[in-house]
């Protein structure tokens, strides 16, 4: 879930430090760990970073300028529509607020709005609307929160803009029928943390004290746990005002996904991978590739594993500009911290 939650921070320290990402120990066994790298003092930054939003983020009218300005963003929608036999500009742009908040809805429309948005500015920068022609727009690297990392893997060549959608259909789909009986709370901390690692310490600790999860490390200042609603409730209460029990309908990014990741890995084994044109961050490794199995592998974990947003804000700090895709403003203030005044631009949003 991608939420801010930077002016609420926690009202005293998280207890004691776990291992450290750069030995994987603080996460599930087999989760890949390796700490993202900081920008070099005085180094300097080249290329433009695409970042697209994870749920949480779907607005009603996300994606319209796009479609009815770009052809190439029209013909998105009308292709992707007739794949999954679902009319997108009825969802996308005219579904009251409860209809885009059903995890099965919004995962499929955020990504198709968020990919439109991206051949929108594709098709005027490059002045192409061809999937194989767009050599002429300048992101060098592509990292999409959570589910946001279907459209960040099309951006980077490695899906195509259907196939990418498809599988957010799908992932949406099975994400809703996983047995329910889990949430999500984000919390603040009173201080920034030094880096990804300390960030973790905290927010592990947490988890272990109350039975949860860890579910994403936002940034600096910011984490979300997933795990029984009972017991987050009860860490709701001690945090007050530094805690927010997120609107979603399970515990997203934790264990209470595995009875569907069986079905979501062979899903994800069928689609047809491509060799990439950019690097893909991983939400999960906070790592580059231009590999196509490490992105299949990265998107499999993506459904039980913690989103690493803090490492891929800290893993991308070379990079010159920011480019946010979709309905942006929440991706925005994430990213914030790591801006270093860099300039960002954001493509999209809602009506």
């Amino acid at each position: 879930m991608t939420i801010d939650l930077s002016e609420r921070p926690l009202a005293s320290t998280l207890g004691s430090r776990p291992p450290s990402l750069r030995s994987g120990e603080a996460r599930r066994p087999g989760s890949a760990g390796a700490t993202a790298r900081r920008q070099p003092t005085g180094s300097v930054r080249r290329g433009v970073l695409a970042l697209f939003p994870g749920q949480g983020s779907q607005v009603a009218g996300m994606g319209r300028r796009a479609v009815e300005t770009s052809p190439a963003a029209a013909e998105f929608f009308d292709a992707a529509s007739r794949a999954l036999g679902r009319d997108l500009r009825q969802l996308c742009w005219n579904s009251p607020r409860e209809t885009l908040t059903e995890t099965a809805n919004a995962q499929v429309a955020l990504t198709a709005a968020s990919i439109a948005d991206w051949l929108a500015l594709r098709e005027k920068e490059a002045g192409t609307a061809d999937d194989a022609g767009d050599a002429g727009l300048g992101h060098d690297a592509c990292s999409g929160h959570s589910v946001g990392a279907l459209a960040a893997a099309v951006a980077a060549g490695f899906l195509s803009p259907v196939d990418g959608l498809r599988l957010a259909a799908a992932r949406g789909e099975l994400m809703a029928q996983a047995p329910a009986g889990g949430s999500m709370l984000a919390l603040a901390t009173p201080l920034a943390a030094a880096d990804e690692d300390e960030l973790m310490a905290q927010a592990h600790s947490l988890a272990q004290e109350h039975g949860v999860e860890v579910a994403a490390l936002n940034g600096p200042r910011q984490f979300v746990l997933a795990g029984g609603k009972a017991q987050l409730e009860a860490v709701a209460q001690r945090y007050g005002a530094a805690s927010k029990m997120l609107q979603v309908s399970n515990a997203f990014h934790s264990r209470y996904m595995e009875p569907v990741a069986p079905r979501w890995r062979e899903t994800v084994h069928k689609v047809d991978f491509k060799p990439g044109r950019r690097r893909y961050v991983g939400c999960t490794t906070a790592q580059l590739t231009t590999e196509a199995d490490d992105v299949r592998a990265d998107l499999i974990r993506g459904l039980t594993e913690p989103v690493r947003w803090f490492g891929v804000l800290e893993r991308t700090g070379d990079l010159a500009q920011i480019d946010v895709f979709g309905p942006g403003q929440a991706i925005a203030r994430l990213t914030r911290s790591h801006l270093g005044g860099r300039p960002l631009r954001i493509h999209g949003g809602g009506r």
